[in-house]
């Protein structure tokens, strides 16, 4: 079975797949999340296909929702 791993990071106990970096001390979220290589830089943007306003923000579309049976 293939692991499909791109990053991780352990510490402890070796994971079946064996495809990680070992950290030698208990680490803190921060030590962790990038030794993991998970400390990606995350940016905001309208999802595909949203129309935008001519000011460059999406606009809010109208819709129904219903809550206990009622539509509003």
């Amino acid at each position: 079975m293939p692991a499909n791993i791109n990053s991780m990071a352990y510490y402890v106990e070796t994971p079946w797949h064996g495809l990680a970096v070992l950290l030698s001390a208990p680490p803190d979220s921060a030590t962790m999340i990038k030794a993991a290589g998970l400390d990606w830089k995350v940016e905001m943007s309208p999802a595909p296909g949203t129309r935008l306003a001519p000011d460059g923000r999406p606009r809010s579309r109208p819709f129904a929702a219903t809550v206990s049976g009622r539509r509003g």
